[in-house]
């Protein structure tokens, strides 16, 4: 009975064995295909962040478990960041958890000093630019260091929240500062210089630099030391660049400067902002700031160190004297030796 079984079975499936054959191959690659997507869904599953870089569950977990206890306090989780022994890796990631989920005061706590007066001056400024611009609503991320502590952020919607598995992203960069706090919106950090440069004629002070992904930003002081006028460059014969160690030169970006911007008068102080485009990735590439056409506007002052007699008067008065500079002089400020 038994062999008349097997041998009705074997009968069967000569008959149908490629109707069999075909619905076994469909039933293996579904299930392959439901493995994948189920790795895929499950990497991005408990936490809205993931990244390009290995990260273990227990690192997502204790973000989730930070963000879900103390997610309105910040100083309780500064605690648990030095607890964690947080890199910036994983700042970055509790930074965008904290955005994601509405915390947006605790996240304008991480945002820096500096990035904050140059970008974000208020939580409403933060929230009505950073926040509008890349978490309408909530993101994973993909990270990619471009320098130590400074990363490539690629913004995406969360497949699960939106349904969407072919968002392309938005990009920012992202710096961790040794204590902890964020730069955000491409910029980088600001190098506190403090450079005297002292020329025959006027002072210039480099107070500062600010260093974007894609600009450098010099703020400097410009004292006039003469009785003539200066202008520090010639907004119609534009030589005023900054030199890196290979001998590129980046030109100042006028777009948004006047004549009177580079016009100091006789004796007075300045401050000038200054913008220089390019593709920056850190200041140690700047090795010097070069005012290549600097103008001198030679004029008539009185001298009070020396008395002349009006002839029409007959009275004591200052000569009247005008200066005699160079009309074009040019000054090179080295910002690392």
């Amino acid at each position: 009975m038994i062999r008349d079984f097997w041998i009705l079975l074997n009968e069967k499936y000569q008959r149908n064995k490629t109707v069999i054959w075909f619905i076994v191959i469909v039933l293996v690659l579904f299930l392959l295909v439901m493995r994948n997507m189920d790795k895929l869904l499950t990497s991005n599953r408990g936490s809205s962040v993931s990244s390009t870089t290995s990260e273990s569950d227990s690192s997502d977990e204790v973000i989730n478990r930070i963000v879900s206890e103390d997610g309105d306090d910040y100083d309780k989780i500064m605690e648990d960041v030095g607890e964690n022994e947080m890199d910036a890796e994983k700042l970055t990631k509790l930074f965008v958890e904290l955005c994601n989920r509405g915390n947006y005061e605790t996240a304008y706590g991480f945002v820096s000093d500096s990035c904050k007066e140059l970008k974000y001056p208020t939580l409403e400024d933060f929230k009505s630019n950073y926040i509008a611009s890349f978490f309408k609503d909530p993101k994973i991320i993909e990270l990619t260091e471009i320098r130590e502590d400074t990363f490539k952020i690629k913004y995406k919607k969360d497949p699960i929240a939106s349904g969407n598995t072919s968002d392309e992203g938005i990009v920012d960069y992202i710096t961790i500062m040794k204590d902890g706090k964020i730069n955000l919106g491409n910029f980088i950090e600001r190098a506190e210089t403090k450079i005297v440069s002292i020329a025959p004629i006027y002072t210039i002070y480099v107070d500062t630099i600010d260093l974007y992904i894609d600009k450098v930003v010099c703020n400097i002081r410009v004292k006039n030391n003469t009785k003539a006028d200066i202008y520090i460059n010639d907004i119609e014969d534009n030589k005023l660049f900054i030199k890196n160690y290979a001998n590129s030169l980046f030109y100042v970006d006028q777009s948004e400067l006047f004549e009177n911007d580079y016009y100091v008068p006789a004796g007075k102080e300045k401050e000038i902002k200054i913008s220089f485009n390019g593709n920056f990735v850190t200041e140690e590439a700047i090795n010097s700031i070069v005012f290549n056409n600097i103008k001198v506007i030679n004029k008539e002052y009185l001298d009070s160190s020396t008395e002349v007699t009006n002839p029409s008067t007959g009275e004591r008065e200052y000569a009247k004297v005008k200066t005699n500079y160079p009309e074009k002089s040019t000054w090179e400020i080295k910002i690392k030796e």
